[in-house]
């Protein structure tokens, strides 16, 4: 059993020094906690945490306190990320071997598959608008960023020479 941690280290103001790191108390069990992503506002944290026995999805406020099991499907790898009005939270999701990109609200509910095919697609993150999600694929034969819209409409192929994180610069190219 591995017992892994999210740490955080304080600043009282820009120009102030950093605290020495330490753990999230509320957010501390004896099991995995990862990949922490904070909420657009600040206000809250999703993460992942095999504390109920399967990798699920996690959200607590920005303190620690309050930490509830969003998702119980296990088998999320890690990666999650907020839209930019706060209202979904992307992560992948391996559905018996097929690892997708889903969406889940902060408030719960059942998650939304947004990619079904036989490939693997992960590490979503969120285009500025949050109309889309870039995921990488390998459905090209080796792994690409795809642009896939929340509409459900099919994904278009970003990159053609190898790509794993999509993030949109401010202009949204």
């Amino acid at each position: 059993q591995i017992d892994e941690n999210i740490w955080r280290i304080d600043r009282k103001s820009v120009n102030a020094p950093w605290s020495e790191p330490h753990k999230f108390l509320e957010l501390s069990s004896t099991r995995s906690d990862i990949f922490p992503s904070f909420s657009p506002d600040g206000s809250r944290i999703s993460f992942v945490s095999n504390r109920s026995g399967n990798y699920d999805l996690w959200i607590s406020n920005r303190d620690g306190s309050n930490p509830r099991q969003l998702t119980n499907i296990g088998s999320i790898s890690g990666t999650n990320s907020w839209s930019p009005d706060g209202k979904w939270i992307a992560f992948d999701w391996n559905n018996n071997g097929d690892w997708d990109a889903a969406v889940i609200s902060p408030e719960g509910g059942a998650p939304r598959r947004l990619t079904s095919s036989q490939h693997t697609e992960s590490s979503a993150t969120w285009s500025r608008d949050g109309r889309y999600l870039y995921v990488n694929s390998d459905r090209s034969g080796q792994v690409e960023l795809w642009r896939q819209p929340l509409d459900g409409a099919p994904a278009k192929q970003v990159t053609f020479h190898g790509g794993i994180f999509g993030f949109e610069t401010v202009d949204g190219k």
